[in-house]
Order: structure tokens, then sequence, then C-alpha cells
């Protein structure tokens, strides 16, 4: 498959959600410890 650079935009997004759903889990695992 080729990376066409119209679809640059949306694999940023991709990343960003991707990235913001792994630091919202981390968060989640890492806050009962804490408490």
């Amino acid at each position: 498959m080729l990376f066409l650079p119209t679809f640059a935009s949306y694999a940023t997004v991709g990343v960003w959600l991707f990235m913001t759903g792994s630091a919202l889990m981390f968060i989640d695992i890492i806050r009962p410890l804490n408490d």
C-alpha cells in the first residue's frame, strides 16, 4: 500500500489517538498505586 500525502493528516490523527489512549491507560494503571 502506497503512502499518499493526502492520507498524511489521517495518519497523524491516528498516531495522536493511539498516543492519547496509551497515556490514558498508563494513568489509569498508575493512579491506584499512588492512592
